[in-house]
């Protein structure tokens, strides 16, 4: 079970949608969904690999 903010693509996208009513420049939070995403988006496995 997850704990109740685990992290995932799911509420990476639900944050930046909370979010949307400001510029995504002036919030962390946009930063963090952002970054969370580029690197778990695709079906949930990580994309960036450490190089």
């Amino acid at each position: 079970m997850e704990a109740l903010m685990e992290p995932t693509v799911v509420r990476a996208r639900e944050l930046q949608h909370i979010h949307r009513f400001h510029p995504p420049d002036a919030c962390v939070v946009h930063v963090e969904a952002a970054c969370f995403l580029l690197l778990h988006e695709e079906g949930g496995q990580l994309v960036a690999r450490p190089g």
